[in-house]
């Protein structure tokens, strides 16, 4: 499957637009610590069983989580969370998981998919660029030129 330049640069720049702001990442870091508290709750709660010699079964669920709750856990206003969770569920670093009616209105609860997990932390891991990257040349271009 051939792909021109123009595409692999909008690959590229999903993750720089979702990462670019602060806090956009506050958001992505708080959904991967509720994943992380998720993972040590199991593992607790199999540690107790394999202590009481019961044989458990545990799900790892993703956490979901409303724009209200991250407002609260980050201390952040809400219309600025929502502003920015927004962003992220339009560039599918976010997606709506489920409703909830509260006070007359819907509360949206939202995952992050696994394959923008995997995004997240090679950008926590790796380190800062000097300058930002971008694509100008064609493949081919690029071919010939190494």
């Amino acid at each position: 499957m051939l792909v021109n330049a123009k595409e692999i640069q909008e690959r590229l720049e999903l993750p720089a637009k979702a990462l670019s702001h602060p806090l956009r990442i506050e958001i992505l870091i708080e959904f991967l610590r509720q994943m992380r508290l998720e993972q040590e709750s199991v593992a607790w709660a199999e540690h107790d069983a394999q202590k009481q010699g019961v044989e458990l079964h545990p799900t790892l669920t993703r956490p979901l989580i409303s724009s209200n709750k991250l407002s609260k856990i980050l201390e952040k206003p809400l219309g600025n969370i929502s502003h920015h969770r927004k962003v992220l569920v339009e560039l599918e670093f976010l997606v709506a998981m489920a409703t909830k009616p509260r006070r007359g209105a819907v509360e949206t609860f939202y995952e992050l998919p696994v394959e923008q997990e995997v995004v997240l932390y090679s950008f926590l891991r790796s380190p800062a660029p000097a300058k930002p990257l971008t694509l100008t040349q064609e493949p081919a271009e690029l071919a010939t030129a190494a």
